[in-house]
Order: C-alpha cells, then structure tokens, then sequence
C-alpha cells in the first residue's frame, strides 16, 4: 500500500512540477543539483536514515518551488499572470505532501514518534498551514479571475505568513525523522522498510 503511495506521489509531483510560460515554456521539475544528490544518497545510506533523506527530498521541491515564487516577488515588477500559477501550483503540492503524509506516514511514526499523533505538534503544524495555504490559494484564484485585483503587498503577507509556519514546520519534521531518533524510539530496519520514499 505505500509502495502505491509512493509512486503516486512522484507520478503527482512530476505533473505539478511542469511550469510553463507563454514567453519561456520549459519544463521545470524544481529538482537542484543537492537533490538530485540527495536522491541519490538515498539508495545507499543507513536504513535508519532513508526515510529523514526520502522527506527532504520531498521537502527540497517544495523549498525550490519557494524559491521561484521569492524570485518572481523580488523582481522590480513581479506580473501576477506568472505568480499566480506558481501560487496554485505551490498549494496544491503542499495539499497533496501533508495528504499523503497524514494517511500514509505518520500513522505509522505516531505509534513509537508522539510528535506524529493525530494531536501532536507536526499534526497542529499542518493545520497552521492550512489555514495559510487556502488563504494563500484563495487569492490566487480571485486574481486568477480579475488579474486588475492583483496586489503585490497582499501577495506578500500572504507568502510571508507562510513561509514562517513552513519552513520551521519542514526543518522540525526532518530532524524528527534522523536515524538517531528512529533508532532512540525503537524502530527496526524492516518497519523502516514499508516506508517507501
């Protein structure tokens, strides 16, 4: 069942990836060269340290995709007509990242990691960004629908608001995930094998 999950995840990735633009259509699957390495490391690290990599990795597209919408904000004239779809884009891959991991990962962490419990901080964290993100999501779509209400101070308080529940959220998710503390609460190399990153 995770094997599934974790091939629909990338076949979903993959398609959120692709990013196009009426002046410059690319392809564009947010993946850095430290990811690619990072990927790569996987497949040969310790056991106990494959799914803290895995999550990374994970976590890397959604910090490059960060970095495109920061770049596009900080331009002299940012145009709505390229920051909303990396606005709608961004959303719905972070929608689909907590979906995934709220029905398929931490479950199984939550019986031995309590920070992974359905009450628990990364859990309360999700539902911190939520919030952000249909805010977020929510603007984008009404600029979407009348590109004239574009505001560029609206836009960035929403990101900004963010960008502080997430990147604390993906650095604190990471570190419960290190070996040190798989093997401190206990799991064994086989539970660690039916998590498929």
């Amino acid at each position: 069942m995770l094997r599934i999950a974790a091939v629909i995840t990338f076949i979903v990735v993959l398609i959120l990836s692709f990013n196009y633009s009426k002046s410059n259509v690319r392809l564009h699957f947010g993946v850095s060269a430290e990811t690619s390495q990072m990927w790569a490391a996987n497949k040969r690290s310790d056991p106990y340290n494959k799914l803290y990599e895995g999550m990374r990795f994970y976590h890397s597209l959604l910090r490059n995709k960060w970095v495109l919408i920061r770049q596009e904000l900080n331009t002299e004239t940012p145009r709505p007509q390229r920051v909303v779809p990396q606005f709608l884009d961004f959303t719905q891959h972070l929608d689909l990242h907590h979906r995934i991991e709220e029905a398929h990962i931490f479950p199984l962490l939550a019986k031995r990691l309590p920070q992974f419990a359905d009450n628990a901080a990364h859990k309360k964290e999700h539902e911190v960004m939520h919030k952000c993100l249909t805010d977020l999501e929510g603007y984008a779509r009404y600029v979407q629908d009348d590109m004239s209400s574009w505001s560029l101070s609206k836009a960035k308080v929403l990101v900004d608001r963010l960008e502080g529940a997430l990147f604390p959220h993906l650095e604190a998710e990471e570190e419960s995930l290190k070996a040190e503390s798989l093997r401190k609460a206990g799991f064994t190399v086989e539970e660690l094998r039916r998590f498929q990153m």
